[in-house]
């Protein structure tokens, strides 16, 4: 009888928007990530592995520098896309930040120093998430896609086409292009009027400052293994932990598109039980998919490591953990979406960030030099495991109470 109500309830979600939706954002991104695992897995054959070593930590500190940079502010744009005058003032902190991130490097190291084309992927990759947060905001699920598999084929297309095996061009055609994404987005679409409004842009920090803690700590978190790996055990080791990295880490793509369909529509639900309803229905989607991606990408892992030249028995057992974090971490989207944008609840992630990043950093010191990349995967499923411990406890301490704190934002 169970059975027969999942199975019922599956069938009526399946006739609603969200599905419509998910399809066209997991469809895309999936597109988008295929491209990327062909992108890095053809960078890997064709640099040497310590260079492809150093471009991946390039590459590391890139995406943990958006992250610090962000300032939560893809979130705020979905929390407040009804609100003219907090998007003006969100645009405005934007541009301001990718201009200074970006120019900053260049002012304080010489030319050929890596650390600018860091500054300059960060700002590039600023100004790409802006325009596509405005997509997924307007839900223009088709446009949003597009905007990711385009950036993605168009680094793969350069990189195929320049002969040169030097990291740092490499490392150079993927910090610009998605700057041109933006410049694209921007010649179709109309953004916002800029403006800055002191109080409206505390309102927005008091949303903000806890998502942004997160975000900080949790890109530090995921790259703390990496850095561990490429301190102890060097480059070319941390060049191959990061195939199996970038394979897993494509369900993160799913759960940005998955996530992109289902949170702008927990900021409109008005009550605990059409919450509750709709989490419920997503929970099943969520493991659903989950439980179905664990052999596809092995077999993906597979065939890309004979791609790439790389044995494949050797990260076998790595990539197997890794996905199995990544997969706990998918089927837990709509929980997590529920306390973000439905309860407005973004103190719990923060929380829930420091505590990871404090076991992860643990780990790293005791476990990693003498076990090397098998024990950051380990921890990194262990982590996986305590977040949705965690997650599951707040939900229900704020269901019994019927706190619903974005009201107050």
């Amino acid at each position: 009888m169970q059975w027969n109500q999942v199975a019922n309830q599956l069938r009526q979600f399946s006739q609603t928007d969200t599905i419509r939706d998910s399809f066209i954002t997991v469809a895309g991104t999936s597109i988008n990530g295929i491209l990327g695992l062909v992108y890095f897995f053809f960078l890997a054959s064709k640099l040497l592995p310590g260079d492809y070593g150093k471009f991946s930590i390039a590459v590391a500190l890139t995406m943990v520098g958006f992250s610090v940079f962000s300032f939560g502010l893809e979130q705020s744009i979905i929390k407040f896309h009804k609100d003219t005058d907090k998007l003006s003032n969100i645009v405005l902190i934007r541009l301001i930040t990718a201009i200074l991130v970006s120019a900053i490097p260049l002012l304080i190291f010489k030319i050929n120093n890596i650390f600018i084309l860091v500054g300059i992927g960060i700002g590039s990759k600023l100004l790409f998430s802006l325009s596509v947060t405005f997509l997924q905001s307007w839900q223009k699920y088709p446009a949003w896609s597009i905007y990711f598999i385009a950036t993605n084929l168009f680094r793969l297309l350069l990189s195929y086409f320049v002969s040169s095996s030097d990291p740092y061009l490499h490392f150079a055609i993927y910090s610009l292009v998605p700057a041109f994404g933006f410049l694209a987005f921007v010649m179709k679409y109309h953004l916002p009027k800029i403006s800055f409004n002191l109080d409206i842009t505390k309102s927005i920090l008091s949303f903000n400052l806890p998502l942004s803690k997160n975000s900080m700590i949790s890109s530090i978190n995921s790259k703390t293994d990496s850095f561990f790996i490429a301190g102890f055990q060097g480059f070319a080791t941390a060049g191959l932990y990061d195939l199996s990295v970038q394979i897993s880490s494509s369900i993160s793509q799913l759960v940005t598109a998955y996530s992109a369909a289902i949170a702008p529509k927990y900021s409109s639900l008005d009550s605990n039980d059409k919450n509750k309803l709709y989490l419920t229905k997503n929970i099943y989607l969520s493991t659903a998919i989950s439980l179905l991606l664990i052999p596809a990408l092995l077999l993906l892992g597979y065939l890309l490591f004979n791609f790439s030249g790389k044995d494949f028995s050797q990260s076998f057992l790595l990539l197997l953990l890794l996905l199995l974090g990544n997969t706990i971490f998918f089927a837990s989207v709509p929980l997590r979406d529920s306390l973000l944008y439905y309860f407005g609840d973004s103190k719990i992630f923060s929380y829930l960030s420091t505590i990871t990043l404090l076991i992860s950093i643990l780990s790293g010191f005791l476990l990693i030099r003498p076990f090397g990349p098998i024990a950051a995967a380990g921890s990194f499923l262990a982590i996986q495991i305590i977040s949705v411990i965690i997650l599951v406890v707040r939900f229900h301490s704020l269901s019994m109470h019927g706190s619903r704190s974005h009201k107050r934002i």
